[in-house]
């Protein structure tokens, strides 16, 4: 998600409003039925609907207030109060506490938690809403953002703006190494890291081409899900990471990839990889200007579009272009597309109006002025085709790039979870002992089988990343 989204502790205001919600009650409501395609004209009477976000910056915060405020102006009798810099696991615990106080409607940054607001009714299935808007959600949004706003066909959430991942490199590296264009198949991007890595006598690094490693920072496997078609799971939510060919192809090329690091001249050891890496990543992902990449530390790295506007504000000199990742050889027809993600927007089950509700999230979601107003002023991918083709969307080359790879056909995204996407975190984990070789080719197999197990526990067990 978008990096100025710094999440704080429960607010005094929220513990309150939570402590009274809890006394007040907590019998989720029935879901209304909606019908009409307005369902809540200005001939019904004024209503107050509760909106909790996590919008907490200057710029974000007063873009989202203004598409707010936007819609108060066309429907006068619906009233919104918002409430931002709230978390998803205030969200929850505010919906199952109930009471008037409680969101009636909720904006999360974390995608990964749609499986949990859908598998546990916190949020209303949608699909009635949208039938009787008519909305062809398949023709609105592209077709990963439908994905993640849903779990087992509940449509329980829809996307608020996306995030679509890319390859940014270095325009002055690129230059002094003699390549002239981005690099389209993972042999052009280990050929090219290989001619931007740069090393001193005794194989410490100086420089890196691309860092060969899921620990660094939006290198998450997840991250790579299109490149190499992961799967995730089965069509009844087992873990299938060992029978997936594309997990075990993607394994297999970051330790190659890793291989060929090491072993261009000097050689180097994997600690001196390592060693580089933690003092590169030492500031924090987006401490002003101390990303490798802004320090030309590393030349290429898959980022999100947010990164534009990083750049832009910390390190407006730099010369940099922005390409869709790169695809395996034997993919090329796949070029063009890349990981999507995003913000989600839901309405409670416990809310006693969700007419006006409806409203609310139809017109946030598929008001294409106000969707290009918010994607310009905050620097995220907007979420309907309508929004991605306006002309009044920012024309910046670099930023253009991820509105096309979040309309290609070619882009994917992970699957829900009932748990807030533990699976990924519990890969990500997996994949630490890899790179350290505690995982060999040999026994990579039951290694993977282990995993799946694992990750079916968890499931079962309602485990939940740490922090959530």
């Amino acid at each position: 998600m978008w990096p100025l989204r710094r999440m704080t502790g429960p607010a005094a205001a929220i513990s309150a409003i939570l402590t009274a919600a809890a006394c007040a009650g907590n019998t989720a409501a029935p879901q209304q039925k909606i019908t009409a395609v307005d369902p809540y004209p200005t001939s019904k009477p004024n209503v107050t609907i509760t909106l909790w976000d996590g919008f907490s910056q200057g710029s974000e915060n007063d873009a989202f207030n203004a598409m707010v405020t936007n819609f108060e102006k066309a429907h006068p009798n619906i009233h919104v109060t918002v409430t931002g810099n709230i978390n998803d696991t205030q969200i929850q615990q505010g919906i199952k506490a109930g009471g008037s106080q409680s969101p009636d409607v909720a904006v999360s940054f974390t995608t990964d938690d749609v499986g949990t607001y859908c598998s546990t009714g916190e949020w209303i299935n949608l699909k009635q809403d949208l039938a009787a808007a008519q909305i062809d959600a398949a023709k609105t949004f592209p077709a990963p953002l439908i994905n993640y706003t849903q779990y087992q066909g509940d449509q329980c959430a829809l996307p608020l703006e996306n995030d679509a991942y890319g390859l940014y490199y270095n325009k002055t590296l690129f230059a002094q190494a003699g390549i002239t264009a981005p690099p389209q198949t993972l042999s052009d991007l280990q050929a090219d890291a290989l001619k931007l890595t740069v090393k001193n006598a005794d194989g410490s690094f100086k420089q890196l081409g691309f860092v060969p490693s899921f620990a660094y920072f939006e290198q998450v496997p997840g991250h790579f899900t299109p490149t190499f078609h992961l799967k995730w799971q089965t069509p009844t939510h087992n873990s299938e990471l060992a029978s997936d060919p594309g997990f075990t192809t993607m394994v297999d090329w970051q330790k190659s990839f890793a291989s060929a690091v090491l072993n261009q001249a000097p050689k180097s050891s994997a600690k001196q990889l390592t060693d580089f890496m933690n003092k590169s990543m030492s500031a924090g992902e987006f401490t002003a200007g101390q990303n490798p990449f802004e320090t030309g530390a590393v030349a290429m790295a898959l980022d999100g579009e947010w990164r534009n506007a990083n750049l832009k504000a910390e390190t407006p000199k730099l010369s940099y272009g922005t390409a869709p990742f790169p695809v395996q050889d034997s993919d090329a027809a796949s070029y063009g597309g890349g990981y999507l993600s995003g913000t989600v927007i839901g309405i409670s089950s416990r809310s006693t109006h969700q007419d006006a509700d409806w409203e609310m999230v139809k017109y946030l979601t598929t008001n294409t002025d106000s969707l290009v107003t918010f994607a310009n002023a905050i620097y995220n991918v907007p979420s309907t085709f309508a929004a991605l083709a306006s002309p009044q969307l920012t024309q910046d080359p670099n930023f253009q790039t991820f509105v096309k790879v979040s309309g290609d056909p070619h882009s994917s995204t992970t699957p829900a979870s009932p748990n807030g996407g533990q699976y990924q975190q519990t890969a990500q984990t997996w994949l630490a002992t890899w790179e350290a070789g505690q995982v060999t080719d040999s026994n990579l197999s039951s290694a993977l089988a282990a995993l799946d197990s694992q990750i079916d526990k968890d499931t079962a067990a309602g485990v939940r990343p740490s922090g959530s």
